[in-house]
């Protein structure tokens, strides 16, 4: 994943990760590949009432089961998150 993140970092505005793996799993994902700007996690049914931030990486979830419904409003500017709005 590191030699991915490397690879498609300069290419990119934004990296973000769409994972199925628990939060917890995500969390470690955050520490151990910096280079991600976004996680959008899912498999453990958490909900984040906001984001998380590990390692300066955001870690969102919304839960399971359609119960919820998250809407992540980001500004992006020179590659880097300076915004964001959750509903």
């Amino acid at each position: 994943m590191k030699r991915l993140v490397a690879l498609l970092n300069p290419k990119t505005d934004l990296l973000v990760a769409l994972t199925h793996q628990g939060v917890d799993e995500d969390s470690i994902l955050a520490m151990n590949v910096p280079g991600l700007d976004l996680i959008v996690g899912g498999h453990s049914h958490t909900t984040f009432e906001t984001s998380e931030r590990v390692n300066d990486i955001l870690i969102v979830q919304t839960g399971s089961n359609c119960e919820s419904l998250g809407v992540l409003d980001l500004k992006v500017e020179k590659h880097h998150i300076i915004r964001m709005m959750e509903t």
